[in-house]
């Protein structure tokens, strides 16, 4: 997990920060921090189109596992315009659509859940619609048997407010690996507020290495 406490350090808990086309991170406005929110990255786009900021887990070292979840807290800016958030599993490094994952795509101001298993995609309908400068948190929970994928999306003081799942184009081979984390980038050639993220965490239970379980 990270908590996002330093913006000068490439390795965030496990979860590798990079830019993309010269986007950048930097402390957020007092209005975006409170009690419960410390350690907030303010990732932003640069004049290249599809610039912005990511953090993933390295290349390939992720697979789909039961029970596997994972959950951000994130700020929406006050101009959603273009903009374009992941947050989970996939094996996209850019704006591209990933060809395999489980992830939530929030576009724009719309939040939707999606899988993709060699380039064959499903979406849910729309889970909500965003406000401007606001806190929400959301989770990504892989069942038991990688048979389906569920997709929440939470008020800051925990009201659920969407939820749907997935049954369809769910990677469960072992050869498709993925990465984890989040990747917001923004279209367009003008320097904007994409996304406030102040945590991320990836749990996979019931792991077992010989006698570590």
């Amino acid at each position: 997990s990270t908590d996002f406490l330093n913006n000068t350090v490439n390795s965030q808990g496990g979860f590798l920060a990079f830019n993309l086309f010269g986007g950048t991170i930097g402390n957020a406005t007092d209005a975006a921090y409170g009690p419960n929110h410390q350690g907030i990255w303010l990732v932003r786009s640069s004049t290249s189109q599809n610039s912005g900021y990511g953090a993933l887990t390295q290349t390939g070292s992720v697979m789909l596992a039961p029970n596997m979840t994972f959950d951000s807290c994130f700020r929406t800016p006050a101009v959603f315009t273009n903009n374009l958030v992941r947050l989970g599993h996939s094996d996209a490094s850019n704006a591209t659509a990933p060809a395999n994952g489980a992830w939530l795509t929030l576009n724009a101001d719309i939040v939707t859940g999606n899988t993709a298993s060699a380039s064959t995609g499903s979406a849910t309908a729309t889970l909500y619609t965003l406000a401007a400068s606001t806190w929400y948190h959301t989770r990504v929970t892989v069942n038991s048997t990688i048979t389906s994928i569920l997709y929440e999306i939470y008020s800051d003081s925990g009201t659920l407010l969407g939820s749907a799942s997935l049954t369809t184009n769910i990677p469960t081979s072992t050869s498709t690996r993925l990465r984890t984390g989040f990747l917001a980038t923004n279209s367009q050639t003008t320097v904007v507020d994409i996304i406030n993220m102040d945590y991320m965490e990836l749990k996979i239970p019931g792991l077992q290495r010989g006698a570590l379980v």
